[in-house]
């Protein structure tokens, strides 16, 4: 999976009510040729309550042919599930 695959996917999940929006890079930490990201995501949690939630992810390679990228620790799914609403 590639950095635009994965934040396409992101994008595609359907947690809670749905994601807002776009995820959103906030961090960037570069370390030679492997990046952590660090992704901001709104979630719709009910009718009137929108959270917000924060994803990790590496970068292997980025903008090379062999371009790899991976989440941090978990899939989203746990780590949105594992994140408390702020």
């Amino acid at each position: 999976m590639t950095k635009s695959e994965l934040i396409a996917e992101v994008e595609g999940k359907s947690w809670y009510l749905g994601v807002i929006g776009s995820p959103v890079i906030e961090e960037e930490y570069p370390n030679y040729n492997l990046r952590l990201y660090r992704v901001h995501v709104k979630v719709l949690v009910s009718e009137n309550v929108i959270t917000n939630k924060h994803l990790y992810f590496y970068v292997f390679d980025e903008g090379q042919a062999e371009e790899v990228a991976y989440y941090k620790d978990k899939t989203p799914d746990d780590q949105i599930a594992d994140t408390p609403a702020t």
